[in-house]
């Protein structure tokens, strides 16, 4: 009787350390894919303010030469209609991310990345 319950006991000890490392490593994977989506998430809005800010600065750049040039304004049309469409997908990013699950004054509701 002695030998069947230790036997029953090591496979019971067995299965519970499998189980225990199946729950760490699951657990690791999902911080692992926490942060993943984190870094990903910055990169977005990374290059939402560099969108932002090289059009902004392209317009910085064209605006005066061109008013003073007598240039067309199509192309400075164009460069504002594309700071205005940056600015948007900046604030968006800028404000999932400061306020994520809130809704914005519109209705929408921003969920985290």
């Amino acid at each position: 009787m002695g030998p069947a319950l230790l036997s029953l006991a090591g496979i019971a000890l067995g299965a519970g350390g499998s189980l225990f490392g199946q729950y760490l490593v699951s657990r690791a994977s999902t911080r692992q894919l926490e942060v993943q989506e984190s870094a990903a998430h910055r990169a977005e809005l990374k290059d939402a303010v560099l969108k932002f800010v090289r059009i902004a600065l392209q317009v910085e750049k064209v605006a005066p030469t061109r008013s003073d040039a007598g240039g067309t304004t199509a192309e400075l049309g164009r460069l504002v209609d594309d700071v205005w469409l940056a600015q948007v997908e900046y604030m968006e990013a800028a404000y999932g991310d400061m306020w994520p699950g809130r809704r914005r004054a519109d209705g929408d509701l921003i969920t985290p990345r």
